[in-house]
């Protein structure tokens, strides 16, 4: 009966025996006991269950070394990220603190009183920037005054990072390239503009969400019950290697030849994840059909 129950079959004939308003639908007793379910003899039953239970256990496994491999991609992404910039690498570059090349700079506060002419702008939340990346799916607006929106405005190559959150994200962050027109930021998001003439903002990004810069962030953060966060002061003293703007794209390209090389490993295992997804419902088919 358990199996039964997760069969397409008996869902199909649930669902058309039910009733409901607004999504929320139900199945009356009297007409749940009218599903009609296949009834072979008890040891062709228990033949079966243990035929599927067999299977399903396989398809187990497979899930287990499938979050595996997942794993091993991520620890093979984050080791070649970390050589890039480990010490070996970079032996001999100087260092130079993050606001001898940048204006740093946090964002509007959210929830002030204002009084007098104001404007309304789209603004980034933390939930909008994610590692490496924004999701600009839900995009919220607030009102300044008309002389603030110079302050925060947002230019094409400036780096965002999110003041705090989980430790684990904590300086989590991206490169803007103007996705929204008219766009500023709140306060618990830094705005990183570097001097573009020597280093590329995508190179600084990349340093800083390596394992070394994660390492950076976390020690220098403050600390409570799974939340951490930085300030302005702590982000300020962030170590750059100052290479040249050549040798900075050129760890750009292997990180890009990296990161295509992932995504198609991903894609295969997403591909994979959707086959074993339909791999249960297609046995119970076929063990409920007779044909296992």
């Amino acid at each position: 009966m358990h199996w039964v129950t997760k069969t397409r079959n008996f869902w199909a004939q649930c669902e058309q025996k039910s009733q409901g308003t607004s999504g929320q639908n139900r199945i009356k007793p009297e007409r749940f006991l009218d599903v009609e379910i296949p009834l072979p003899p008890l040891d062709e039953q228990r033949r079966i269950v243990a035929r599927i239970e067999e299977l399903a256990a396989k398809v187990g496994e497979a899930r287990g070394l499938r979050t595996q491999a997942m794993k091993e991609v991520d620890a093979v992404r984050a080791s070649a990220t970390n050589d890039l910039f480990s010490d070996t690498n970079m032996k001999g570059v100087p260092v130079i603190e993050l606001e001898h090349i940048a204006e740093i700079r946090a964002g509007v506060t959210l929830g002030r009183k204002l009084i007098g002419e104001t404007i309304r702008l789209p603004y980034l939340r933390v939930a909008n920037v994610q590692d490496g990346r924004l999701d600009l799916r839900v995009l919220k607006e607030v009102e300044i005054y008309p002389d603030e929106r110079q302050k925060w405005s947002l230019r094409r190559g400036d780096l965002l990072l999110t003041e705090g959150g989980d430790w684990d994200k904590l300086g989590r962050g991206t490169v803007w390239q103007d996705e929204v027109p008219d766009c500023i930021h709140q306060n618990h998001i830094f705005r990183v503009r570097v001097d573009q003439t020597r280093f590329d903002p995508w190179y600084v990004s990349a340093l800083m969400s390596s394992p070394r810069g994660k390492e950076f962030f976390q020690a220098a953060s403050k600390q409570t019950t799974n939340l951490a966060s930085i300030n302005q002061r702590q982000l300020k003293s962030f170590p750059i290697f100052a290479l040249p703007l050549g040798r900075q794209r050129a760890i750009l390209a292997e990180l890009e030849t990296l990161q295509a090389k992932v995504q198609a490993v991903e894609s295969m295992q997403t591909e994979t994840a959707g086959e074993l997804d339909a791999m249960l419902p297609a046995i119970l088919n076929k063990a409920f059909k007779g044909e296992l």
